[in-house]
């Protein structure tokens, strides 16, 4: 059933070559999981305390530097404090967001499946050395394209 919605939704690109529509789907899926990144996980406070545990953690290498045992200790303190504080800030929205990817992940990874099994999506060129050759599955492409778009993404979205 939720394949034949699939199907439905993503039959603009099923007439696409198959690394092209692959190409389409991971994009879709890495840009909606970047954005759901960038809203549960751009929260201020864990910028902030992380901003203080910089600042800290800068004194402390001050306090070394002039061999104030105490000073660094005190700062070392404050640091794992800080440490514990944006870990707290930053568990919950890391486990709505890694909940809601696996569930994107979760129902339309078998509708790829399903639809792209036993096809070679691309061939490595003999000229590549070891690799060349190789064909590639739909699994491999969507971990090559999803990597790739994931970085750039989340450099262009400050993620």
């Amino acid at each position: 059933m939720l394949s034949s919605v699939w199907n439905v939704v993503f039959s603009p690109i099923l007439g696409l070559h198959p690394a092209i529509a692959i190409f389409i789907v991971c994009g879709i899926i890495t840009t909606v999981i970047t954005l759901i990144n960038k809203k549960t996980m751009g929260t201020t406070d864990a910028k902030e305390v992380k901003k203080e545990m910089e600042e800290a953690r800068k004194k402390m290498m001050e306090a070394q530097k002039n061999g104030e045992k105490e000073e660094v200790d005190k700062h070392m303190k404050k640091m794992m404090e800080m440490n514990s504080d944006y870990l707290q800030k930053m568990m919950k929205p890391m486990m709505v967001s890694l909940g809601i990817s696996m569930l994107i992940v979760i129902l339309v990874f078998p509708w790829l499946r399903e639809t792209f099994s036993g096809v070679v999506i691309l061939t490595i060129p003999e000229a590549l050395p070891l690799l060349g050759g190789k064909e590639l599955t739909w699994l491999v492409w969507y971990v090559i394209c999803s990597v790739g778009l994931g970085l750039g993404l989340r450099k262009i979205m400050g993620v």
